[in-house]
């Protein structure tokens, strides 16, 4: 079987969605409005 990776580029760019999203939740921990449309 083949180990299938994901390239680097949709790590790093998984892990800055995780960053951002958890900075969002800092910043408005009370505000729905940004995660639900």
């Amino acid at each position: 079987m083949l180990n299938i990776e994901p390239p680097e580029s949709v790590k790093y760019l998984t892990y800055n969605i995780l960053k951002i999203s958890n900075l969002l939740k800092r910043k408005f921990p009370r505000n729905t409005k940004i995660t639900k449309p």
